[in-house]
């Protein structure tokens, strides 16, 4: 065997294990990683913002939304889990996100036909919280086959394509699902994780309306309306009557800046081109009779297309890597998180 080969299967057998994992290699460098909080786009700069209209001067802690149409950014609940700042509000919303999707979880591994189908009732109201103001309107849950139609579709993934990783325990929170169910990018989790936690973000606003006059002030008003919250000590759908500042004849439920982002953070591209790669790295990792070690890089595998990019090839792999011992959606909950912290901290933001 020449100078360089690779080796074959039986040789790199008796060599000790590779000095580091493929998989912990930073990202290539074209893919970008928006960690970062809010923007405003030029466009955007042009139009009456929530504050501006109010008068209210200075920094705020709320999303400062564009009047009159959606800003695009999203309620993400994986920055919600990892809130710099775990006030009552985040742990109430973390508590709703839990409850929820713990109440889904457990219907899918249940053979009680009369739980499956109050799980399948839950998913089916997922109507959309235009209150916040956020995310693509023509991607809404309304625009969008409505709410019914969502619902089922991550009912019957659930029950299906991607039960395996209930069964197995390695999907457990909400922010999981749009890296393995199709329909489900940063609109859908920002308008399915708005309701949940609907209950957690009319607390907050009334906080705000507390905090700032300028929401009762100067003939401001505000509105008392009837909405559908989720009763996480019961597990239940429920309606409450919350009170909202109004523009115009319209509701605006105030959102905390650090849930949101210009992304979500658990996206499934996101967790394609990092630790998925990565670990299809390390299956195609050899060393050579120098020493030297010969494996693709994630730019070879991206032009490749080997594997598909895809929602279907992050269910394949990760069982794959599961069946070898290793949880790559763990794996890459960790790799976010200190990402996300590393960026608060150059901000400024971290607690």
């Amino acid at each position: 065997m020449g100078q360089g080969q690779a080796q074959g299967p039986e040789a790199l057998k008796s060599n000790s294990k590779l000095p580091f994992q493929r998989s912990e290699v930073p990202a290539v460098r074209h893919i970008a990683y928006p960690f970062a909080g809010p923007f405003t786009t030029r466009k955007e700069a042009t139009l009456a913002t929530l504050t501006s209209h109010y008068g209210i001067n200075g920094d705020v802690p709320f999303i400062d939304v564009t009047l009159g149409r959606d800003t695009p950014l999203f309620v993400d609940p994986y920055r919600i889990r990892l809130s710099a700042t775990p006030t009552s509000f985040a742990v109430d919303a973390v508590q709703c996100m839990d409850t929820f999707f713990g109440t889904i979880g457990a219907a899918v591994l249940s053979t009680d036909p009369t739980c499956r189908k109050h799980a399948e009732a839950l998913l089916g109201k997922f109507k959309e919280p235009r209150e916040t103001h956020l995310g693509y309107a023509q991607n809404s849950i309304n625009g969008h086959g409505g709410a019914e139609d969502i619902g089922a579709g991550i009912w019957s993934a659930m029950n299906e394509d991607i039960k395996a990783l209930f069964t197995l325990g390695v999907l457990k929170h909400l922010e999981d699902l749009s890296m393995y169910v199709e329909d489900v990018a940063e609109d859908r989790t920002s308008d399915i994780t708005s309701r949940i936690i609907f209950g957690p973000l009319a607390d907050f606003t009334a906080e705000m309306i507390q905090r700032y006059p300028e929401f009762t002030g100067n003939g401001n008003v505000t509105v008392d309306v009837e909405r559908q919250i989720w009763d996480s000590e019961n597990w239940q759908w429920a309606s409450r009557t919350i009170t909202l500042p109004c523009v115009d004849g319209v509701p605006l439920m105030l959102v905390p800046k650090e849930w949101v982002g210009s992304s979500i953070l658990m996206s499934s591209g996101r967790f394609f081109e990092t630790t998925l790669l990565g670990f299809i790295q390390d299956e195609r990792t050899s060393i050579l009779t120098d020493g030297s070690l010969s494996f693709p890089t994630k730019k070879t595998l991206l032009r490749q297309k080997t594997p598909a990019r895809g929602r279907d090839t992050n269910l394949a792999v990760t069982l794959r890597a599961y069946d070898g011992g290793i949880d790559l959606l763990k794996r890459h909950r960790s790799w976010v998180a200190d990402r996300y912290k590393d960026s608060l901290l150059e901000r400024g933001e971290a607690a």
